[in-house]
């Protein structure tokens, strides 16, 4: 028997060789069709851009897919190996060996049957461990070619033809986005839009009550051939400039507000336009106190452009303003600032003996000189007193 235990030896290592082929064949058909099932997963995202419920069961499906195929290629032959799973019987060994040694195929599954018979008599064990030693030199483990698996390399390269076609059309990452959302299927995604809006306009601050055009450039896979404006509840068509470009006129603008455009359902981010409000004059007030000499009333005159005021005349400007920092009194090449009394209110002084012409302008921190009036005051020179004497001489003869 000593023999037949041999030969039973030389069938467990058969089944191990065996079953590492099997391994090896399974981690190669594993390899291909999982990630060839993952580009299909992948693609399927890509063309379609599913919603979260219909993007989660693709990904429990892809899950699946894979664990079926673990445990299928991989999981299967690593458990006969190691025992925890019931491999091939000697028999199921027996006809694999003799496909591939015919001279043995008839002995040892004879010698098998011999060791199962019921009956073990000592002329049926001599003729086992006979016909044990006959067949014993065969290398059982020869039945087993490890480069047989060299075929299933040609599943190894679909999947790596797909990988680099997806790098020389330039899809790549575009195919990592979708397997990102693949394996995401419960946050929302937005569709790519075949075009975005690109302003080409830097500002969008005008001064109050002034125009100002804004530009859009659209780029994409599509160019659209018309735009739409919304701003306050209302929608207006943008010029089209061609090339992609439009444009479009805000008048007499008043107020800040927000707009966004709009084309073939695919709507730019939200903008703002920015009014800059004017350092503007509302009302000047002249207080006007005259020489004492002249033994005149004072007064108080409005908005009046040129004035005619004798001489040494004691003028108080008072202005009032919206949206004003300072103001500059400019005479004779000499600036002055008026004194700023409340909010609105500004002021100076100055007594005149000359013609004097001057100019006021008004700023704020958006705008600097922006409202710039000029003025005239024409001064009567006071004249020295002149003494008329005329003689009336009566003669009498």
């Amino acid at each position: 028997m000593e023999n037949f235990k041999k030969i039973e030896l030389k069938l467990k290592q058969f089944s191990k060789k065996y079953y590492a082929n099997e391994l090896i064949k399974g981690t190669l058909l594993f390899v291909s069709l999982g990630v060839i099932y993952l580009f299909i997963t992948i693609f399927i995202e890509f063309f379609l851009w599913l919603d979260t419920s219909l993007r989660t069961l693709l990904f429990w499906l892809f899950i699946t897919v894979e664990v079926v195929l673990l445990i299928r290629f991989i999981l299967f032959p690593v458990f006969k190996i190691t025992g925890l799973k019931k491999g091939i019987s000697f028999e199921e060994a027996s006809k694999i060996i003799g496909k591939h040694f015919p001279e043995v195929n008839d002995k040892l599954i004879n010698i098998l049957q011999l060791k199962n018979h019921t009956e073990q008599s000592e002329l049926l064990l001599a003729s086992i461990s006979q016909k044990s030693e006959e067949i014993h030199p065969i290398p059982f483990s020869n039945a087993v070619n490890f480069k047989s698996n060299f075929k299933y390399l040609i599943y190894i390269l679909i999947p790596i033809s797909i990988w680099l076609f997806t790098i020389f059309t330039g899809i790549n990452s575009k195919l990592n986005q979708s397997f990102e959302r693949v394996m995401n299927p419960r946050k929302a995604y937005t569709p790519p839009s075949p075009f975005y809006f690109f302003p080409t306009t830097s500002n969008f601050s005008v001064i109050k009550g002034k125009s100002i055009t804004i530009y859009f450039e659209t780029k994409g896979e599509f160019i659209p051939q018309e735009a739409k404006v919304h701003f306050n509840n209302q929608q207006y068509y943008m010029q089209h400039d061609g090339n992609g470009l439009f444009s479009y006129t805000f008048n007499n603008v008043q107020n800040s507000f927000s707009f966004f455009l709009k084309a073939n359902n695919v709507e730019s981010r939200t903008y703002s336009i920015e009014t800059i409000n004017t350092p503007s004059i509302q009302n000047i007030t002249l207080n006007l106190i005259y020489p004492s000499y002249l033994d005149k009333k004072n007064e108080t005159i409005q908005n009046v452009s040129n004035l005619i005021v004798p001489q040494g005349t004691f003028i108080t400007w008072k202005i009032k303003t919206t949206d004003t920092d300072t103001i500059k009194f400019n005479f004779n090449g000499i600036n002055k600032n008026f004194t700023q009394d409340s909010k609105n209110i500004f002021t100076i002084e100055k007594k005149v003996f000359e013609t004097l012409n001057y100019t006021i302008a008004t700023s704020n921190k958006n705008l600097k000189n922006y409202e710039e009036l000029q003025f005239k005051i024409n001064v009567i020179k006071d004249e020295y007193p002149n003494i008329d004497i005329k003689t009336n001489i009566d003669s009498i003869t």
